[in-house]
């Protein structure tokens, strides 16, 4: 499989400038509709929280079923049980953050705080070594 690669950096300037000359109005229109997102998200912070536990749910739920049907696709790989455990937490997971979705947006923001306490201490410890 050949893919082509430019020769020089004055080759790939040129590809990069040619692309966006010609995609211009495409890059315009994704920019401005990532701003009205932005200002949506900051405009009402409630539906965007939600919309964002669901995406993180829906995304532990799909990983934790790939996941399962990996790990019994390829039963004699080292670590299935561990796999066979990570699939089925991505799973829980999924279905507590997507069926409850306050509850988990708590979840997470107190995940998060434990994660960066112990994260700064972790980084306080070591700089005073």
């Amino acid at each position: 499989m050949t893919m082509y690669q430019p020769q020089s950096n004055n080759d790939m300037r040129r590809a990069v400038v040619s692309a966006i000359h010609e995609h211009w109005l495409l890059f315009l229109i994704e920019g401005i509709v990532l701003v009205l997102l932005g200002a949506a998200a900051i405009v009402v912070p409630v539906i965007a929280t939600l919309a964002f536990t669901l995406l993180i749910g829906w995304l532990f739920l799909i990983s934790g079923i790939v996941g399962l049907v990996t790990t019994f696709w390829m039963r004699n790989a080292p670590g299935f049980w561990w796999s066979l455990v990570s699939g089925i937490i991505g799973i829980a997971a999924g279905i507590v953050l997507i069926r409850w979705p306050i509850s988990g947006t708590v979840s997470l923001t107190l995940l998060l705080i434990a994660f960066f306490i112990v994260e700064g201490g972790h980084r306080h410890a070591d700089v005073r070594i």
